[in-house]
């Protein structure tokens, strides 16, 4: 089974918006958040790829990445720019030694893939990087157990044999950095998770977990549950 981050949260969250999402295809509506957050990433990406130095190269391709995307809003547009000005001038002496460090990785009979937005060397080890547009801080615990960053240090290590020394989120309005150290014990509990997530796909668990996430879900009007609740919602009234 083919399992990635984005995989593995959708059905921890619900299995059943799992099943619409990656089983069904049904599509989800797109959201401006995460079509501002292509953009950002879109850019930093191509930047790295190229080895540019100058603000004039990111600004040059950030115009490129947000006229392609068919974005309309000025506040949007002028809000990424100053995102970007300040990581330029935060990171313009900094070299990453990867951008966008893809893995593929077998976990026993399963697949593993993602990438990672930025590897550093760091002490004789390394650290892992994703870049975060969100105006919201996780808390120091809440990153200690991200799944996201779990993942990621697993991908890495079964990819190179190495626990990365920290792992990470750089967030880009906020200009600030926080990470995990990861432990072997980590990434043997993530293995085991995954091999608990591909086992209750495989059996056909597609439950809904029904919480305060439902009424904003793309997919809450083929929803059994949802249903369920919103005839219960009528006969009490």
């Amino acid at each position: 089974m083919h399992l990635s981050y984005s995989k593995i949260k959708t059905y921890l969250s619900c299995p059943l918006k799992f099943k619409f999402a990656y089983i069904d295809r049904i599509p989800q509506k797109p959201k401006t958040y995460f079509r501002f957050s292509h953009i950002i990433h879109a850019t930093l990406s191509r930047y790295h790829f190229y080895k540019k130095k100058s603000l004039e190269d990111l600004l040059t391709f950030y115009d490129e990445a947000f006229r392609s995307s068919r974005e309309k809003s000025e506040r949007l547009y002028q809000e990424g720019k100053k995102i970007l000005i300040n990581f330029y001038h935060d990171f313009r002496d900094s070299i990453p030694y990867r951008v966008e460090k893809k893995f593929k990785v077998k976990i026993g009979p399963h697949i593993l893939s993602g990438k990672i937005d930025r590897v550093d060397k760091v002490n004789g080890g390394y650290e892992l990087i994703d870049y975060k547009v969100a105006k919201n801080i996780l808390s120091l615990e809440e990153i200690r157990e991200n799944l996201q960053l779990k993942i990621y240090s697993t991908g890495f290590y079964k990819l190179t044999k190495i626990v990365p020394l920290r792992a990470g989120f750089y967030y880009l309005r906020h200009r600030e950095k926080f990470y995990t150290v990861p432990t072997e014990e980590d990434i043997h509990d993530t293995i085991k998770l995954i091999y608990s997530v591909a086992g209750k796909i495989r059996g056909g668990n597609f439950l809904p977990n029904e919480g305060k996430a439902c009424k904003m879900c793309d997919y809450k009007d083929k929803c059994f549950s949802m249903r369920i609740c919103e005839i219960n919602s009528y006969l009490v009234i």
